[in-house]
């Protein structure tokens, strides 16, 4: 929640840091241990500054991931690490307010791409798999049920899963004969995405500029089980179409307010808000609960719990769910992400994965059992959406509800 300042508010004087002058105003708001993480952050920021030679001022999102790297080479706990970011992030965002902070927020934009790794399972919601599950079928919103189910299902950061194009994915459906050609990375591997870590926020990649940036030295190849498969053929049905000549995968269903148009990106302040909307609705909005960075913790969780060394040939199983999630260095990132052959019995590298990710959805309908009440039409001809039109009316199929969907908030 960001604090409010009265127009009327002071300048900070000549003689006080910009903690000080944050801290002034919110005196009386904060218990003294929640000072002192603030007054550590902010000393941890300014050996850094020091060290590095740099200024607050000129910090971009490059800087403050220097800086996120500077806090894990001093062996600072990375959940600390992270925690230290977090509180000059949110100084900045409140002192935007003042005449003393103007422009975007390079500590936000650091922490958008997820620089710090850690399993903090002892103080994550745990969420039970039929709970999770039946939220899921809950979902009305197609675009709410795509991207929490795709963060469950392949552990991106919301950078990356705002920043993929049509290109980065590869389904072998139908559809995909509307869509624009796979990138040559995954070209030969169907049912598969692909994170490019190149994209910088303001970089122009394919045809639009990005308004984030992904973690960069993290390019992977993620594979699709057949219902993540199937959840991209329904959304992409449904999903307005778009000016951008990137072809954005998450698009805005609706006018909102400001600029943005129907058939735009969606950003990373789009996910969180979706993603929070849902917590909120199932009462998992609490300390350490549902955000998209734990969906990227249940994502490891499982597949953790799940997958055995003796799966794996090259390594062991924590590297291998590591290079999936993109957060180690690059070396280890290719030899977890390419294709092994060893010998005959050896599982392919996208075969681990498929064998271990739990389901999350569940089709109530068997094939020719219901028809589409709009165009009469029946399975295998027309796909069903697993979700209900608003007005709890009849189930549709993707090609008639399409236009109900376009309409929606």
């Amino acid at each position: 929640m960001t604090i409010e300042f009265r127009s009327d508010t002071r300048p900070k004087r000549d003689d006080e840091s910009l903690l000080e002058y944050y801290l002034a105003f919110r005196g009386e708001e904060l218990e003294p241990a929640s000072k002192e993480v603030y007054r550590e952050a902010w000393r941890y920021l300014q050996t850094f500054l020091e060290n590095k030679d740099y200024t607050l001022s000129n910090i971009t999102k490059e800087e403050a991931l220097e800086w996120c790297e500077f806090l894990r080479s001093k062996d600072i706990q990375e959940k600390y690490g992270e925690r230290s970011v977090g509180r000059v992030r949110k100084m900045i965002d409140d002192l935007k307010q003042t005449p003393e902070i103007s422009g975007g927020n390079p500590f936000q934009e650091a922490l958008d791409t997820d620089p710090f790794s850690y399993d903090d399972s002892t103080s994550k919601l745990n969420v039970p798999l039929d709970t999770l599950r039946e939220a899921i079928s809950n979902i009305r919103h197609p675009c709410t049920l795509f991207i929490f189910v795709v963060l469950l299902k392949t552990g991106l950061r919301r950078s990356e899963l705002a920043n993929l194009d049509e290109r980065d994915i590869n389904i072998e459906r139908p559809i995909s004969e509307v869509m624009d050609p796979p990138r040559t990375e995954i070209r030969d591997k169907p049912n598969t995405l692909y994170v490019d870590s190149s994209t910088s926020q303001g970089d122009n990649v394919n045809g639009e500029v990005r308004e984030s940036g992904n973690k960069p030295n993290s390019y992977r190849q993620i594979p699709l089980d057949k219902e993540t498969v199937d959840l991209f053929e329904w959304y992409l049905a449904l999903a307005p179409s778009s000016k951008s000549p990137a072809n954005p995968i998450l698009k805005i269903f609706s006018l909102s307010q400001g600029s943005a148009e129907t058939g735009d990106r969606l950003g990373c302040d789009g996910i969180y808000e979706r993603v929070r909307d849902l917590a909120k609705k199932q009462n998992w909005d609490v300390e350490s609960g549902v955000t998209p960075h734990w969906c990227r913790h249940w994502f490891t969780t499982q597949l953790r719990a799940r997958i055995d060394d003796n799966e794996v040939p090259v390594g062991s199983a924590k590297g291998y769910v590591q290079g999936l999630r993109g957060d180690t260095d690059s070396s280890v990132i290719d030899t977890y992400t390419q294709e092994w052959d060893i010998d005959n019995d050896t599982k392919e590298y996208a075969e681990v994965y498929r064998d271990n990710i739990p389901n999350l959805l569940v089709d109530p309908y068997e094939e020719g059992e219901i028809t589409c009440p709009s165009c009469g039409h029946e399975p295998p001809a027309v796909t069903f959406s697993t979700v209900e039109p608003v007005n709890g009316a009849s189930q549709l199929c993707n090609r008639c509800a399409r236009d109900e969907y376009v309409s929606l908030d």
